[in-house]
């Protein structure tokens, strides 16, 4: 993947453009770095919308205080809210105030003065070495990042390669597994194509815990109170005399989905919950037996799921809540 980096200079200045020849693109090219110059780029566009296209297009950024140019600090500044690292350099005599400049042309402004800020007086081999440092520490996880969106994309079209069935019984079998790594025990497995649910348990002390992890191709209501009703509707989440032993009972409901759940149609589909966070819901605690025994029933939706990696990821946090409780308390 390729990596850019905006350079913020002033322009025309024979030091700064100095500077730039000799020892940032160099060391940005040896670095394999494609560095951005707005006036080095042949353009027939309007140069605010040029700067902000060629910061957009990179990943770091390099801005070279030196002679105070208002827009080297304003793309600077853009170039950090946009979340992206920016390395700074200035002439060293920019660090101290002058006499003879009262308007400060030749001075680091106040806010960027507490910056790890690089000084120059010339292109040498001693500038070139502390900004390739500089450059390799911040390029690390940039590139980083970079493998795991290669990697991240070629997940997501491995998976979309696969039917609808192959998906589903994929994330299924996937989430089995991690709740089996968990000490959690298959207890049956439901639904008329034989891959849309998996049942399993865990007891601990006086606690009895299910998880039902249900994979649908897209999680509405028809899905949840037609053939799939008797899984997650509340009053059947659990049978008392399954479970004679345990005085308290937490079920909780996984639904993996294919595609994307509109946040404002996520209360409808628990009319009755309560949520707990944006896509956690909890149903009415319940007592029996003279109030020595409970239980609560969670449902926990994961939407948009893109890949296998993505499923397991998000059931890992998932499974740490599960497993502690957290839900159900």
């Amino acid at each position: 993947m390729k990596t850019n980096c905006f350079v913020a200079s002033a322009f025309n200045e024979s030091d700064v453009d100095l500077v730039y020849d000799r020892a940032i693109k160099p060391v940005l090219k040896k670095l394999r770095v494609e560095p951005l110059r707005v006036d080095r780029i042949e353009h027939n566009e309007d140069i605010d919308d040029k700067i902000f296209n060629l910061i957009s297009r990179s990943q770091l950024g390099i801005a070279d205080l030196t002679h105070a140019r208002p827009s080297v600090y304003y793309e600077a500044g853009y170039i950090f809210g946009s979340g992206k690292p920016v390395v700074y350099i200035a002439r060293k005599d920019h660090f101290h105030p002058r006499h003879d400049d009262p308007k400060g042309n030749f001075r680091i402004h106040f806010d960027l003065q507490m910056k790890n800020i690089i000084s120059w007086t010339q292109p040498n081999r001693a500038f070139k070495e502390r900004l390739r440092t500089r450059l390799i520490h911040i390029l690390q996880p940039i590139y980083r990042q970079q493998r795991q969106n290669v990697t991240q994309s070629q997940n997501e079209r491995r998976f979309a390669l696969q039917s609808q069935h192959q998906q589903l019984s994929a994330l299924l079998k996937t989430s089995q597994s991690l709740l089996r790594v968990r000490g959690f025990k298959s207890s049956r497995r439901s639904g008329s194509s034989g891959y849309d649910c998996v049942h399993l348990y865990k007891s601990t002390g006086k606690v009895h815990r299910r998880v039902h992890v249900v994979a649908l191709p897209t999680i509405n209501k028809s899905q949840l109170y037609g053939k799939y009703g008797y899984l997650i509707w509340p009053h059947t989440a659990f049978n008392w005399d399954d479970d004679a032993e345990s005085r308290r009972i937490e079920t909780t409901h996984v639904l993996i989905g294919l595609n994307k759940v509109k946040k404002t149609s996520l209360s409808s589909l628990f009319p009755a919950a309560t949520p707990l966070a944006e896509y956690v819901f909890k149903g009415h605690e319940r007592k029996s037996r003279g109030d020595k025994c409970s239980s609560s029933t969670v449902f926990v939706i994961m939407d948009d799921v893109k890949s296998l990696e993505d499923c397991k990821k998000r059931f890992r946090s998932a499974l740490l809540d599960i497993v502690s409780g957290k839900y159900h308390k």
